[in-house]
């Protein structure tokens, strides 16, 4: 992948928690994929803007990156500005647990602790992407994950792990 500079202020998204080496991994992995095109896609719980950097140098066309941390939207925009993607990504600040933005995009991440994402598994508005890159969930935790996913309709591409992170691909069918 292109170069990334990062001023991660404060802000958690360095790239070195395994989780977020996971998701850049997927990342990577599936924009190069020629099976599943991705133009569109949503990082959910930004950060530092860092995925949704990665996904506009990966060729991504429209990426929309949330968080619910006004600091942490002010990092992202800046970091998107010092890579030469602002016009491609879209930073809103938003509280996921009161407002799901639009899924009916291509891709989304998110590495999410496990109770927004169980929250995020319940409604079914998150349900409209065609694939899904979820991570910052430990082993212990998946158990609790897999009984919250929809019963049918989602198919398994990928689980992995990373010291004792974990990160799933899902394909909405």
């Amino acid at each position: 992948a292109a170069d990334i500079v990062l001023d991660p202020s404060v802000i958690f998204g360095s790239g070195f928690h395994p989780s977020t080496r996971l998701c850049l991994e997927g990342l990577l992995k599936y924009t190069a994929s020629p099976e599943i095109a991705i133009n569109t896609a949503l990082d959910l719980g930004c950060g530092t803007g860092l995925l949704a950097i990665a996904a506009a140098k990966q060729g991504v066309q429209r990426i929309t990156a949330c968080d619910n941390n006004l600091l942490a939207c002010q990092v992202a925009r800046a970091n998107c500005q010092r890579n030469g993607v602002e016009d491609r990504v879209t930073v809103l600040e938003a509280d996921l647990r009161r407002q799901c933005p639009d899924t009916r995009v291509d891709l989304v991440m998110a590495n999410l602790y496990k109770g927004l994402m169980q929250e995020l598994f319940e409604n079914p508005d998150f349900w409209q992407a065609k694939l899904y890159l979820l991570s910052g969930f430990i082993s212990g935790m998946e158990e609790d994950l897999l009984a919250a996913l929809p019963q049918n309709g989602i198919t398994f591409l990928e689980r992995k792990r990373n010291d004792r992170w974990c990160s799933w691909v899902l394909l909405r069918q």
